[in-house]
């Protein structure tokens, strides 16, 4: 972080109002680049967070504390069950710095690596996705703020390819633009699969990757 604002600490809430990649950012994915430590100024707007005030943070009916961990937004419920139920129980740990739609892409293209699939050797590489995913991360990448790489599954994918990893350095301000990677993202297609959604919620995450290389050869892998 640039600076460490000393307001309202929030750990992991999605905050509301991230606007297609850019302009502003949300607390989910900052917690991502700064898994030890997130926070945002209250008085709004001095911080990287951009237009974040402490009340919408507990009580926006969307991504605020309240509607996360409870389901809905009212202010009554805060005291509800104390003591009795844990919520902390029921919140799970992201092994990578991304949007969760996208940690599928990652185990993939770590797996086409393991089965030798490098930059230099990749022709094509065809992502098909449930629609939630495919609209969570399937949108053109163009290079910009770092909460747009760590949403957008064509970057992830092209990083993920070039390193092995989707973590903390693959989102440096330093590689938004890398040229490796954006050389990658026309190799890159990430389409929605109907047969994917059959799954329903539990399988919304579900890829299929096929990776075709330059010598004609293809390798495929399957994650849930």
């Amino acid at each position: 972080m640039n600076r460490v604002p000393n307001q309202v600490a929030c750990c992991g809430i999605i905050y509301p109002f991230f606007e297609g990649g850019s302009d502003v950012l949300d607390v989910h994915a900052c917690s991502e680049r700064s898994p030890k430590k997130t926070v945002c100024d209250s008085r709004g707007g001095s911080s990287f967070v951009h237009g974040c005030r402490a009340g919408d943070v507990v009580e926006a009916p969307f991504g605020g504390f309240m509607s996360t961990m409870r389901g809905q937004f009212a202010p009554e419920t805060i005291l509800r069950d104390l003591g009795a139920r844990w919520e902390a129980a029921r919140v799970g740990l992201k092994p990578y710095a991304s949007c969760a739609s996208s940690h599928t892409i990652v185990e993939s293209v770590r797996d086409l690596r393991r089965q030798g699939l490098t930059a230099d050797r990749l022709a094509r590489l065809s992502i098909r996705m449930s629609k939630k995913g495919q609209l969570n991360v399937g949108w053109p990448y163009q290079p910009g703020d770092v909460i747009a790489a760590q949403m957008n599954g064509y970057y992830i994918a092209a990083v993920t390819l070039l390193d092995g990893d989707a973590f903390i350095d693959q989102f440096a301000e330093a590689r938004l633009a890398d040229p490796e990677i954006l050389d990658l993202l026309p190799r890159i297609e990430i389409l929605h699969d109907p047969e994917l959604d059959r799954g329903g919620a539990s399988k919304r995450h579900a890829v299929q990757v096929d990776a075709v290389l330059r010598d004609g050869r293809t390798m495929s892998v399957s994650v849930e």
